[in-house]
């Protein structure tokens, strides 16, 4: 399995392999969240099998850390090489701060590279990269504690979040993400 070396840039500061599968893809509501400096690296898939579901009244993409579930598939998603203030300002987005999600390394598959990446991955090689996941504490936002792991593992599992599904998606401007208070 690759490790993820320093990318070329200005300043020596550590890198991470982030890989998305909802609504912070490219061309999905949520990429304008992702920093202008952060390197698109291509499109991946996860090594093992993990549900992936689509649920709250919000049309959320919730992916959940529990490999190989038996109604789970690989998820296919994109991969972003982020710097530190980069990874810091999705984390911050994502609500990693608050419980909403909380991020794991785990195997993906390059599936192809970006034409314009020009750095030192491959396609078809095995990397670690960060996940968003669902946190199973169940804090974040209050119209989403209802919305236990147990509860999502009943929804119908998905390969891939798809324009189709951000259709029925409602962006946080328009719903109330306060936190438990």
């Amino acid at each position: 399995m690759a490790a993820v070396e320093e990318h070329e840039t200005a300043s020596p500061q550590s890198v991470t392999l982030s890989f998305v599968y909802g609504t912070l893809k490219r061309g999905f509501p949520n990429y304008p969240q992702i920093p202008e400096n952060a390197v698109y690296v291509g499109t991946a898939r996860t090594l093992n099998a993990f549900p992936l579901v689509v649920s709250t009244q919000f049309s959320v993409p919730f992916m959940l850390y529990r490999p190989d579930h038996e109604k789970a598939f690989s998820v296919k998603g994109e991969l972003f090489l982020l710097d530190e203030q980069s990874k810091s300002a999705i984390d911050k987005f994502e609500g990693v701060d608050t419980g909403f999600y909380y991020t794991k390394a785990i195997p993906v598959i390059i599936m192809d590279i970006s034409e314009g990446y020009g750095g030192h991955l491959h396609a078809n090689e095995i990397v670690q990269a960060d996940v968003y996941f669902r946190d199973p504490s169940n804090t974040g936002p209050l119209w989403a504690h209802e919305w236990t792991i147990n509860r999502l593992l009943e929804l119908p599992m998905i390969e891939e979040y798809t324009q189709e599904h951000a259709l029925h998606y409602l962006v946080r401007a328009s719903r109330n993400d306060r936190a438990k208070e």
